[in-house]
């Protein structure tokens, strides 16, 4: 009775695990189909298998698909009843390609394929087709030269904080006929991530090119310092359009590999402002330092000396690592400039310490002029202020003489009167021989 038993459970444990791979459903097609781009302005056909590979029969299956409607997409067949296990069937699309399509690579849609059991769906794209080509990628990192770079190519060289970075690029036009002209191409390039989270664009100006011809572009971008050591991408993309307003652009993608050392700092600037001065003046040395390195720095030490100026100041200071504003410092020294110093260019020394060991170092300029020390000379002219009183040199003040003044009768208001008195009475008089 127990074998018995046991050959039933043994029966239905074969049978659920037979119905379980028997449920297993699955159509399969490849990811992506793409045509080729040289077919822009025609009509083209373009055919992919679809295979049951599942161990259920799949039914009822509808063919659709979301190309845009300018290609004038049809897919054959457009159902099919029923694909065993195992089957295959061949499908078929026919586009009609724009001549003026854009010649970079692009996704047109995608055909799915959707039965009662099972699905599977299919990418279409146009390849590119850009009369525009990249002939020659150089990468300079520093004083080092990564030549034929590909896309999709990491640098060889390895970048750190500081570095100055150039990118020679050499653009073809592709059309064999020179008459074939592509016009107004720029190269734009884009270091993504790489100024504090921030990306670095760079972009040539505009220039043409006949078919057949090439031109170099060198940009160039210096590493910043505030910067994370990893990859970075840059992406480049060279675009124009021919005279057809076709427009042709390749693009590219290659890899740039910052790496910091574990202790580095540096002097980022170092300045002097007012960079002339006269004897007993003052003027300001400013200092910015900054931490490249992997660690947090915790003995940093600024220099700044010119024994003639009698100037030896020092500051000490810590910084942190990373790509925030914590890893710089700036410090500021203030320099009296002696009564006594002569007129002529001073070197400042500033040097930068880490842990007691030279680390970095600058020298800058101040320049000293001649002191104007003579007193103002008597030319023996007379001092007179704003109220016409003579000023003596002892302080004194002394009126000024008094010059003699005339004036006319004829400017007295006793002539005005008498004037008018001897107006009346002649008045009166002519009146007088009137009435008589």
């Amino acid at each position: 009775m127990q074998k018995l038993a046991l050959t039933v459970l043994i029966m239905c444990v074969a049978l659920v695990a037979v119905q379980a791979v028997a449920a297993d459903a699955s159509l399969s097609s490849p990811s992506t189909i793409t045509i080729n781009g040289d077919e822009r302005g025609n009509s083209t056909t373009i055919d992919f298998v679809v295979t049951n590979d599942g161990n259920e029969t799949v039914n009822n299956i509808i063919l659709t698909n979301d190309i845009a409607s300018r290609f004038n997409a049809s897919i054959t067949p457009t159902t099919i009843a029923t694909m065993a296990v195992g089957a295959t069937e061949t499908i078929s699309i026919d586009l009609d390609i724009p001549s003026d399509e854009d010649t970079s690579e692009q996704t047109l849609g995608s055909v799915t394929l959707t039965g009662d059991e099972a699905s599977t769906s299919t990418s279409v794209t146009l390849a590119n087709s850009s009369k525009l080509s990249i002939k020659d990628l150089t990468i300079k990192v520093g004083t080092k030269r990564d030549r034929d770079i590909q896309d999709g190519d990491t640098v060889d060289d390895e970048a750190e904080p500081g570095d100055e970075v150039t990118i020679e690029i050499e653009v073809e036009n592709l059309f064999v006929d020179d008459d074939d002209e592509i016009q107004d191409i720029e190269v734009e390039i884009t270091i993504e991530n790489i100024d504090d989270g921030d990306d670095i664009d760079l972009d040539s100006s505009k220039f043409d090119l006949d078919g057949g011809d090439e031109e170099e572009i060198e940009l160039s971008f210096t590493v910043p310092f505030l910067v994370d050591d990893e990859s970075h991408s840059i992406l480049i993309n060279v675009k124009g359009e021919d005279e057809n307003d076709i427009v042709h652009e390749v693009d590219w993608t290659v890899h740039l590999v910052v790496e910091k050392e574990r202790h580095k700092v540096l002097l980022d600037r170092v300045s002097v402002s007012p960079s002339i001065v006269s004897c007993s003046a003052a003027t300001t040395v400013d200092v910015r330092v900054v931490n490249v390195g992997e660690e947090d720095e915790e003995d940093l030490q600024v220099k700044v000396k010119n024994r003639a100026l009698e100037l030896d100041s020092e500051r000490n200071f810590d910084l942190d690592s990373g790509s925030n504003d914590d890893t710089r410092e700036i410090l500021s020294f203030q320099i009296k400039v002696p009564t006594d110093t002569d007129a002529k260019v001073y070197p400042i020394d500033v040097a930068l310490y880490l842990d007691g060991d030279l680390e970095d170092s600058e020298e800058i300029e101040l320049t000293v002029r001649e002191c104007d020390l003579t007193p103002p000379q008597d030319d023996g002219e007379p001092v007179v202020d704003d109220s016409g009183f003579e000023v003596v040199q002892d302080g004194q003040i002394t009126i000024p003489p008094s010059t003699p003044t005339s004036s006319s009768f004829r400017n007295d208001v006793w002539y005005l009167v008498i004037l008018g008195a001897v107006a009346l009475i002649l008045l009166i008089f002519v009146l007088w021989l009137a009435v008589k």
